[in-house]
C-alpha cells in the first residue's frame, strides 16, 4: 500500500473514531451518567463542608463543656475555702471570685446552648445531603408563603432517583427548635393535621419530614419547615 493510500485509510479511521465518540456522547444513558457523576461530586463536596462544620461545632461544644466543668470546680473550692476562713478580707475576695466564676459560667452555658442549636441545624442539612443521587421536595398547599410556609392546609412529596420514584412509608412533624416529635403518620399526603394545629393555637415553627426508600433499600429523609400562626 502506498503512503498516500495509507494516509487516506488513517484519515478514514480517525473520522470513524470521532463519529463513534460523538454518537456515544449523545446517548441519553451517557448524559444521565455524566449528570449523576456531576451531582455525586457536588454532594460529596457539600457533605465534606457540612462534616467540617459539624467537627468545628463539636470541638467548640467540648471546649465549652470542659470550661463549664472547671468553673463548677473552682466555685465549689472557693465556697469550701469561704466556709473554713474567718478572715474578712479573704471572705470578700472569695465572694468576688465566686461571683466572677458564676457570671462566666452563665455565659458559657448560654454559648453552649447556642452551639447545640447550631449543631441541630447542621443535622437538618446533613439529612438533605444524604439524598445523594435522589431528589425530593415537600410541597405545601394553601396558607401563605411569605417568609416561609405559613398555615399550610395540605402537604405532599415529590421524589425521583436513579431508580425511579422513592417509596414513601411514613412522615413526622417535629418542633423545629427542640426536635421533639409531635405527630406521625404513614401516608404520602398530609391534610387535616395542619388545621388541627391551627385551631389549637399551636403557634410556632415546625419541621415536616417524609421517610422513603428506593428499590435498593437505601433510606432517605426529605423535609421542609412550616409555621403555624393563629393570631386570634
Amino acid at each position: 500500500m502506498s503512503d498516500a493510500n495509507l494516509l487516506l485509510e488513517l484519515a478514514k479511521a480517525d473520522y470513524l473514531i470521532l463519529r463513534l465518540k460523538k454518537q456515544l456522547n449523545e446517548l441519553p444513558q451517557r448524559a444521565r451518567l455524566l449528570e449523576l457523576r456531576t451531582k455525586k461530586a457536588e454532594v460529596e463536596a457539600k457533605a465534606a463542608q457540612v462534616a467540617q462544620m459539624r467537627r468545628e461545632r463539636e470541638e467548640t461544644i467540648k471546649a465549652l463543656n470542659d470550661e463549664e466543668e472547671s468553673l463548677y470546680e473552682r466555685i465549689a473550692k472557693a465556697r469550701e475555702r469561704t466556709n473554713k476562713t474567718t478572715n474578712y478580707k479573704e471572705v470578700v475576695s472569695l465572694s468576688k471570685e465566686i461571683d466572677n466564676h458564676t457570671k462566666r459560667l452563665e455565659k458559657v452555658e448560654y454559648d453552649s446552648l447556642k452551639q447545640m442549636e447550631r449543631l441541630d441545624r447542621i443535622a437538618l442539612v446533613e439529612e438533605q445531603v444524604i439524598l445523594e443521587n435522589a431528589e425530593g421536595q415537600v410541597i405545601f398547599e394553601g396558607g401563605m408563603s411569605g417568609g416561609g410556609h405559613i398555615n399550610p392546609q395540605k402537604a405532599t412529596i415529590w421524589t425521583d432517583s436513579e431508580y425511579g420514584e422513592l417509596s414513601v412509608h411514613s412522615w413526622e412533624i417535629s418542633d423545629f427548635e427542640t426536635g421533639a416529635v409531635l405527630y406521625t403518620g404513614k401516608d404520602s399526603v398530609i391534610d387535616g393535621v395542619f388545621t388541627e394545629m391551627y385551631e389549637r393555637g399551636e403557634n410556632g415553627q415546625y419541621m415536616l419530614r417524609f421517610f422513603a426508600s428506593d428499590i435498593t433499600g437505601r433510606n432517605y429523609s426529605i423535609g421542609n419547615s412550616f409555621i403555624i400562626y393563629n393570631g386570634s
